[in-house]
């Protein structure tokens, strides 16, 4: 909801109304190791936090990649060349399930990961 408050001229202009995001959302967010490397694309570093968001417990995830490409704004091309990338990186692996059914992700360990002092959960 948003107050109205006079301009300049006179006329009402509607105030836009200030939220607290804090604990208000479910993030996604991209990796310190991952967002710092100049050597992977804006694109594919979304494209990781978005399958983080799908990952169960187990680490695996199985969204589709028409569903991939709807929640991120792209096509499924585009999605397709940026899970392409993350695989040449070494970043995830994919294994195909059937024809019609989406591809099962999993998350790779890589040396990136590694942060100088920082005990890797990992091993």
């Amino acid at each position: 909801m948003s107050s109205a408050i006079p301009n300049e001229g006179g006329s009402c202009e509607d105030k836009p109304k200030y939220i607290n995001p804090y604990r208000q959302f479910y993030n996604g967010f991209v990796p310190n190791w991952l967002m710092c490397r100049i050597e992977v694309k804006p694109g594919p570093k979304l494209l990781y936090a978005r399958l983080c968001q799908y990952a169960g417990k187990d680490g695996k995830c199985f969204p589709k990649q028409q569903t991939l490409a709807k929640e991120l704004g792209t096509s499924v091309r585009t999605v397709a060349r940026w899970m392409k990338e993350l695989k040449d990186h070494g970043l995830i692996e994919t294994t195909r399930l059937g024809k019609r059914c989406s591809n099962r992700y999993f998350f790779l360990e890589h040396p990136w990961m590694e942060v100088p002092g920082m005990r890797n959960k990992w091993v």
